[in-house]
């Protein structure tokens, strides 16, 4: 049985980018309920949003001040206040 390959394109506007995001959220889902296996084609939906969001300034600035800075690095490590202080 040969499996049939869907090709991702490029993402080029905020509209293509929704779509892709919806269905990328529904690809998902079934994945999560076993109802659907991951595929390469989940996971090229998910690099050509990455990249999209990326290159259209999608994402958040660093922290700027030390308690932002701080929180990052507990998110990282996965610490607690309590566990970051020792």
């Amino acid at each position: 049985m040969s499996q049939i390959v869907r090709s991702v394109r490029p993402i080029t506007t905020d509209e293509e980018l929704n779509q892709a995001i919806a269905e990328f959220y529904a690809l998902a889902s079934a994945v999560e309920q076993g109802t659907a296996e991951p595929d390469a084609y989940v996971l090229a939906l998910r690099d050509a949003i990455d990249r999209y969001e990326v290159a259209a300034g999608h994402e958040p600035n660093p922290p700027s001040t030390v308690a932002g800075l701080l929180e990052v690095e507990m998110f990282k490590r996965r610490l607690r206040q309590r566990a970051m202080a020792r």
